[in-house]
């Protein structure tokens, strides 16, 4: 292509690119503000044109409502001990879910009387260990005592048994028999 009919065609191009954005208005005279033409407001009926820029918003406006709501359910909220409120995390008519935390109460007092509950255990636990130490040893003693019947029985039965005539019977007998 020869440069001239290039250079045509970028020009036709750039005119009807100029006229494309600009509009019909690049060709046709320039308006007149309405001061500079008096007479021409006189003659023609003017039509009054409200003017806004646009913006984002909704199309009606908000309604405010003054009045008195009733609740579906009410729910009492108690603490099943008795103690001082620390923290609330949580105000009148904020919507809630189960387990999520309300408020945190001071639970140093229960704590001391764990604390004192636990030591009185431990202290009968001990009295428990005692006496237990104690039966054991009574039931040791009541054998040991078991035993000792049992062979002072065998003894006696053992010198019933000798011969009356001869002299270890007559001194060991009574003694054995006292025992007994």
């Amino acid at each position: 292509m020869s440069y001239r009919k290039e250079r045509a065609i970028r020009l036709i191009g750039a005119i009807w690119v100029l006229a494309s954005t600009t509009g019909c208005g690049f060709f046709s005279q320039p308006l007149d503000s309405a001061e500079d033409r008096p007479e021409q407001l006189s003659n023609s009926s003017v039509t009054n044109v409200d003017v806004a820029i646009a913006r984002l918003d909704s199309l009606t406006e908000a309604t405010e409502y003054i009045g008195t709501t009733q609740p579906v359910r009410e729910v009492a909220v108690r603490s099943q001990i008795e103690a001082r409120l620390i923290d609330l995390s949580v105000d009148v008519g904020d919507r809630v879910s189960q387990g999520q935390i309300l408020g945190k109460l001071d639970d140093r007092l229960q704590a001391a009387v764990v604390s004192r509950e636990q030591a009185e255990l431990a202290a009968l636990e001990s009295e428990l260990a005692g006496a237990k130490i104690q039966v054991n040893n009574a039931r040791i003693r009541l054998e040991e005592l078991s035993v000792e019947l049992q062979q002072a029985e065998n003894d006696a039965a053992r010198y019933s048994e000798v011969p009356s005539g001869s002299l270890a019977s007559n001194r060991r007998l009574p003694t054995q028999q006292t025992a007994q």
